[in-house]
């Protein structure tokens, strides 16, 4: 008898958080995707993690002259310029990038998705004609340093993922470096996974830490979304720093997610006035 009234209790208990779940749905005011949605949209694209990956050629080398190399006067002299070459990896590169950013676009264009601003104009392709060369001349052994600088500095559009650029190594245990500015204008600095120990041209990679702010979600202007190259940095091994040293630089490119520049609604404000 005792067995036969629990089970009944039990019973009752499962009747009324069945009943209990039943109401929290019906009042749940949410889309399927969770995101608010008073219209109950499943569709809304809001509150979703997807990504568009598009890869940038930020600078393609082909005026290299105007790069700006930079150290200490009392570590040695620098001098960069212009160097007729490529690496036969980018002559395929470029060419691809350049085919999957039409086609990228050219479907943006189908779906009727065009920003009010196209991020992939005044990018330059790359003509695979010249390289930017720097050669530098130590005066002493020691902790040298030494950078290499844009004329100005590059605006990367999006959220970046990573940043590559293809460098020739002479065997050094040099390390190379990129300087960045964060969405909030802090200077930032990130190493190569591995030193310049390598010879002849190798696509170095730079992976973008979680920890560099890139965006703030209140903001609505894509101009200030996404961090800014500044420039490379090299620190030299106090072992190795002496006589000269030359190293090149091919096709600088980034890895960004463009995924809210092309999923904004269309009628919305833009906060920069």
């Amino acid at each position: 008898m005792k067995t036969m009234q629990r089970f009944g209790v039990l019973a009752l208990l499962l009747v009324a958080f069945l009943m209990l779940g039943t109401l929290g749905v019906a009042q749940n005011p949410t889309g399927g995707n969770g995101a608010t949605n008073p219209a109950g949209d499943d569709n809304d694209y809001k509150g979703t993690a997807d990504e568009e990956l598009v890869t940038f050629i930020l600078d393609d080398f082909e005026k290299a002259a105007s790069w700006i190399p930079e150290m200490p006067r009392d570590q040695g002299v620098i001098f960069s310029m212009q160097r007729p070459g490529a690496p036969n990896a980018v002559l395929k590169a470029a060419e691809v990038i350049s085919n999957e950013n039409s086609r990228y676009l050219q479907k943006k264009a189908e779906q009727n998705m065009q920003p009010q601003e196209n991020p992939l104009v005044g990018f330059p392709y790359n003509q695979n004609k010249f390289v930017l060369g720097v050669r530098v001349e130590f005066m002493k052994r020691g902790y040298n340093w030494f950078t290499v600088r844009p004329p100005l500095p590059i605006k990367v559009p999006g959220i970046c993922k990573s940043l590559s650029v293809y460098v020739v190594g002479r065997g050094y245990n040099h390390w190379l470096w990129v300087m960045l500015r964060d969405y909030e204008g802090n200077k930032r600095f990130l190493s190569a996974m591995r030193p310049l120990t390598h010879k002849g041209w190798r696509k170095v990679l730079f992976p973008i830490k979680p920890n560099i702010v890139q965006e703030d979600y209140k903001v609505t202007d894509p101009k200030k979304v996404g961090i800014t190259f500044d420039g490379f940095l090299v620190n030299c091994d106090p072992m190795e720093s002496h006589g000269k040293y030359y190293v090149y630089f091919d096709l600088l490119t980034a890895q960004v997610n463009l995924y809210f520049e092309f999923h904004k609604d269309k009628d919305d404000m833009r906060d920069f006035w």
